[in-house]
């Protein structure tokens, strides 16, 4: 009985397999706080699994372990730490993962609050934990060029630095994460790159 057969699994071993079936469907559909409750009802299961032998990937932990530091939910993290180790089986490979997770959380949320009043001036600026990051590295870039950007939509971004001293090579990193964040558009007009927030 391996993990590719369902055969002579307990209550417990169903019920994480449904789970996981919605925990997969969930995360196709991008409905990660679905994903998430998912991942949660299924950890309690890992240790009648873990007596089929080490799954080779585990979903829940994956998945939810990664949904739950981009949310900076400690109090849940904490709470799969303690599970996992009770998994003999598992928690050598996942202890250091979970902790590593809780400690990015952790600086995130400090660095979140170190960054409040600049978050209260741009109430709509990306709050995961990337762009709270990138935020806290580039403050005194922002700082100048979001204001500037509010004034001129569409500026080229190749005559930012001249503009408000900002190269935007120096800050590329942030660019990127925003546009994907949907805050900032960066469009081409008239063969020129220009830039724009979504405010």
């Amino acid at each position: 009985m391996g993990w590719t057969s369902h055969d002579g699994l307990t209550d417990g071993g169903r019920r994480y397999f449904a789970l996981l079936e919605q925990i997969q469907q969930h995360r196709k559909a991008r409905n990660y706080p679905a994903m998430a409750a998912c991942c949660k009802a299924s950890i309690p299961f890992l240790q009648s699994l873990a007596e089929r032998g080490v799954p080779p990937s585990i979903p829940a932990l994956e998945y939810g372990v990664g949904y739950w530091g981009e949310v900076e939910d400690l109090e849940t993290l904490r709470w799969v730490r303690q599970i996992v180790l009770t998994v003999p089986e598992i928690s050598r490979d996942w202890v250091a993962l979970i902790d590593e997770t809780m400690a990015f959380a952790s600086e995130t949320r400090a660095l979140r609050s170190t960054l409040a009043p600049f978050l209260a001036s741009n109430p709509r600026f990306p709050k995961t934990g990337e762009a709270i990051r990138l935020a806290a590295a580039h403050q005194p870039q922002l700082q100048k060029l979001l204001p500037f950007l509010r004034a001129n939509p569409g500026f080229p971004q190749s005559k930012v630095r001249s503009a408000v001293g900002v190269s935007v090579k120096e800050i590329s990193g942030l660019l990127e994460c925003l546009e994907r964040e949907g805050y900032l558009r960066r469009e081409k007009v008239e063969g020129a790159r220009r830039l724009s927030l979504s405010e």
